[in-house]
């Protein structure tokens, strides 16, 4: 089985219930690791196919608080990521966040202060790449 079709597969696998995703979230997730792999060049999809993991498992992967290395760059050296939107707090489109927020750090979290103060911001990516490096022991 080829390495888009096993991603396929596994994208059809019900996410767990500790996800905030949407079914249709990690769908479109998937579709865009796979755009972006069609379009990588070929030394990216050699050291990559190897390793990578589909939507289902980055959602997995970046549940909680935890370090996430990101490339925002080019192959000419520009840096890109996509777009980054800010979050107007008082629309209540993102009234999810400060639950999420809560959820992580604790009901102390609204006492910090930084709903509706500080800055928040998304990021509407063009292109993404995902991997889970396996060594030989895990």
């Amino acid at each position: 089985m080829g390495q888009e079709e096993r991603l396929s597969l596994e994208l059809k696998q019900q996410p767990g219930d500790d996800m905030h995703e949407a079914a249709s979230d990690v769908a479109r997730l998937q579709r865009l690791l796979g755009a972006s792999y069609e379009n990588a060049g070929p030394h990216l999809r050699q050291i990559h196919d190897q390793w990578r993991i589909p939507a289902t498992e980055v959602c997995a992967e970046l549940n909680g608080v935890c370090v996430l290395n990101l490339g925002t760059f080019s192959s000419d050296g520009r840096p890109v990521h996509g777009r980054a939107h800010e979050i107007d707090s008082s629309t209540g489109e993102f009234e999810h966040l400060p639950d999420y927020c809560r959820e992580i750090y604790g009901e102390g979290y609204d006492s910090w202060g930084f709903w509706g103060k500080e800055p928040f911001a998304w990021i509407e990516p063009d292109r993404l790449f995902a991997i889970r490096i396996r060594t030989e022991q895990g």
